[in-house]
């Protein structure tokens, strides 16, 4: 748009000009906050050990079953893989896209800059107004169809509870700077971020049906104006990202969510670079035979395998515990 308005070299200056607004907007705007004040702020990792820290996500997990027993969890595992399939088939969309309708239906410089100005629009208006208000009721009809468990019940809550608040002056956690009398809170129990994490996972298995389906849809394009209701349907399959990160959160240990981002990250990353190599070779070999409409059916075919391999990640079952491997290692410092 700005292109086809101004000349080719504005859209550049444009996307400069903006990356300065909000570096300047980020510098001034946002309050700092150091990492000496944030409660339970534990050190760290530093060097080598440090940089791989994010690794640890991909391993198994060791799980305390409610009769004591410990055992291996796969559920993250599991989950990272399905991640890295979503990704190889969803990334490579807008451009495969491109370049099909620049191959088949002679889109030139404008009508691609149109056809992913329609394509970004549509995933914003998703992500910002839709997404949001999906994940919230799928959570609240997924706590209120959720049956509770035993141990969840009137009378051993009650027990609990006297066991988890702090009764001790040391067990209090006091704010920086503050020297406010702290009234005891319960605990939120771990089986409320399992019931709000089984619906993100939910949705994040069948945002990838719908992406693969409506990708397939692509394949079927005759006319231009098909090309741009594709643009116009392929973002409401978008979800799978900020789904994927709340369910690994809500899959760790309190001590691991900041390592669970970045694995994340490292998985899409990876698969990011491996879907371009990928799509862009089975394009360029089906183009040059004149099917190049079959990309769109293994990108597909990636995301039903991406929704299969989920259907196999879980939460660990109601009444078993992650094994906190940092806290153990901590205390054993600390004796």
């Amino acid at each position: 748009m700005i292109g086809d308005a101004i000349d080719i070299r504005a859209p550049f200056d444009f996307a400069c000009v903006t990356f300065l607004i909000a570096c300047v907007y980020v510098r001034f705007g946002l309050p700092y906050i150091s990492p000496e004040s944030m409660s339970n702020k534990k050190p760290g990792r530093q060097g080598i050990a440090g940089f791989f820290a994010p690794l640890k996500i991909l391993v198994p997990q060791r799980m305390r079953s409610a009769n004591g027993s410990v055992k291996k969890h796969y559920g993250v595992v599991i989950l990272c893989a399905g991640i890295f399939l979503g990704v190889l088939a969803t990334d490579y969309a807008p451009l495969l896209i491109q370049m099909y309708a620049t191959a088949a239906f002679d889109f030139d410089q404008a009508d691609n800059g149109w056809l992913m100005s329609e394509f970004a629009f549509m995933r914003s208006i998703f992500l910002i107004l839709l997404f949001p208000r999906i994940i919230n009721f799928g959570r609240h009809l997924m706590k209120r169809t959720s049956s509770p468990a035993p141990e969840d019940s009137d009378d051993s809550s009650i027990s609990t509870a006297d066991t988890q608040l702090p009764t001790e002056p040391g067990d209090f956690d006091a704010a920086t700077g503050e020297q406010t009398d702290v009234e005891p809170t319960k605990p939120l129990p771990s089986t409320h971020h399992r019931e709000v994490g089984r619906f993100d996972l939910i949705f994040l298995r069948w945002s990838l049906v719908v992406d693969g389906a409506l990708t397939t849809v692509v394949a079927f394009a005759t006319k231009r104006w098909h090309i741009y209701l594709a643009a116009f349907l392929l973002p409401f399959g978008s979800g799978s990202a900020p789904a994927a990160k709340g369910v690994i959160t809500d899959m760790c240990s309190e001590s691991q969510r900041a390592d669970a981002l970045n694995a994340v990250t490292l998985v899409e990353n990876i698969a990011r670079l491996s879907t371009q190599g990928l799509f862009g070779f089975v394009f360029s070999s089906l183009a040059g035979v004149g099917k190049a409409y079959i990309t769109f059916f293994c990108n597909a075919a990636i995301a039903v395998i991406g929704m299969t391999v989920l259907l196999f990640s879980r939460f660990p079952p109601a009444g078993s515990t992650l094994v906190d491997e940092d806290a153990e290692e901590t205390g054993e410092d600390q004796d």
